[in-house]
């Protein structure tokens, strides 16, 4: 039998070779970005989703619709500004690799496009959070066709549906 270092080192279909030791890297010699929870831990590429996503648009047939699901919260403990170790929702976490709270996501039938739904921080943010990561830089990361805000969700289901019903 393998040792458990080289089970390790197993490559498997949609995963990296080894641990990552930087969570969210793009490897120098690929495109797609990595999903990891740290050192000692497996990458899952972005790919192993956008092929997750493409098996449930096959599986759902030619029916036109929009598929829309909605990704973890993020939660308080309590009365107090202490966040609660954040756990995405898991079939959310299987078709976009998402692991940021307050998402969400839609696939539109039976074309597969891809949107996700970010909440839309105030600039202020950036002083406890860094950086504001832009919709086109997260469209990147994810390899989807669109990110929009949240506040845009409504209108945006109600287009993907109207077109899936031919009356858009």
């Amino acid at each position: 039998g393998k040792s458990a270092k080289q089970l390790e080192a197993t490559p498997r279909p949609g995963m990296a070779c080894a641990p990552c030791d930087t969570p969210a890297k793009q490897c120098a010699d690929s495109n797609d970005f990595f999903f990891s929870r740290g050192p000692g831990t497996f990458r899952v590429a972005t790919s192993l989703h956008a092929e997750a996503r493409a098996a449930l648009v096959s599986r759902m047939g030619p029916s036109p619709g929009v598929v829309l699901l909605r990704g973890g919260e993020a939660k308080c403990r309590n009365d107090t500004d202490h966040e609660e170790l954040f756990r995405q929702e898991s079939y959310f976490a299987y078709l976009f690799g998402v692991d940021e709270p307050d998402w969400w996501g839609m696939i539109e039938l039976p074309s597969g496009r891809t949107s996700l739904f970010i909440p839309r921080l105030d600039p202020s943010y950036a002083i406890w959070m860094g950086e504001i990561k832009t919709p086109n830089a997260f469209r990147q990361k994810y390899r989807v066709d669109a990110v929009l805000y949240a506040d845009e969700l409504k209108a945006a289901v109600a287009a993907a549906a109207a077109a899936a019903a031919g009356t858009g």
